[in-house]
């Protein structure tokens, strides 16, 4: 099997691989139900699916896509499909605020060196690149859910905070508030306080409900398992999102799919 890099837009949302193991056993009874997307040689959808492929010894299929702007293609398909707190969605507008910086800049480079113009030296910050600095930043928390102020925070702890912090970030453990905070602290005080404010939210939650004794404990059936509904119903929303909005079919095809849930539920 080829081996493939994951595509940095790809990487904007973070990697639950908490239950890969589940997603690889259901790929070894059914096989892979999405295949995983390729652009420039790296994956930039499916990397959970392309990891439980390796896990469960199956070869994935793979298709090339060739999006228009790689960043607003990875957050079209995996925005409505993951639940994300607000602290999360707002580490993934600062990481997509960055890479969409990062694009602008090489477009401009590889502009100049086309043209035969040398590249403009950065400009001193003024009112207008603040403004448009703003506006790309109010675009992706809007398109996010979250406040531009969420956004500016998850990015000063991603910027300035150790990997435990970004990764305690990304898995929901901690607010991009208190993450911004921690990454004010010099790096070696950062793990410590880290620590610290998991320990006081772990006592603080309420303590799981033990199983009831004397039932017979047996795995749910493979049709009635979360993971199952789960990549199903992903796999439904990413097909439905390719459907072009300039498609004249397309508003008829989402309103049949409404109906039936209409029914269904």
């Amino acid at each position: 099997m080829a081996e493939y890099e994951f595509h940095e837009a790809a990487n904007i949302f973070p990697l639950d691989e908490e239950h890969l193991g589940e997603l690889a056993e259901d790929i070894k009874r059914e096989g892979l139900l999405c295949p995983v997307e390729v652009f420039d040689g790296k994956i930039i959808d499916g990397r959970r699916r392309w990891l439980a492929c390796k896990k469960a010894g199956a070869k994935p299929e793979v298709v090339k896509v060739s999006p228009v702007d790689p960043v607003a293609y990875v957050i079209s398909l995996n925005l409505k499909r993951r639940q994300l707190t607000k602290s999360q969605a707002g580490a993934c507008a600062a990481r997509a605020e960055k890479l969409k910086a990062r694009y602008a800049e090489e477009a401009k480079e590889r502009h100049a060196k086309l043209s035969g113009r040398p590249p403009k030296e950065k400009p001193v910050p003024n009112c207008a690149q603040v403004s448009e600095t703003g506006r790309t930043r109010d675009r992706l928390a809007e398109d996010f859910g979250v406040s531009h102020g969420t956004v500016d925070r998850a990015a000063r702890a991603i910027r300035d905070g150790i990997p435990e912090l970004v990764k305690a970030l990304d898995s929901g453990k901690i607010a991009a508030n208190l993450a911004a905070n921690i990454s004010a602290y010099p790096k070696s005080e950062q793990a410590r306080l880290l620590q610290e404010k998991l320990k006081k939210k772990q006592r603080s939650s309420s303590p799981a409900k033990p199983p009831a004794t004397g039932q017979p404990q047996s795995q749910p059936k493979h049709e009635l398992s979360e993971t199952y509904a789960k990549n199903v119903a992903d796999c439904a929303i990413t097909e439905l999102r390719r459907i072009p909005k300039a498609n004249p079919y397309r508003a008829r095809e989402l309103s049949r799919v409404q109906s039936y849930l209409s029914k269904e539920l």
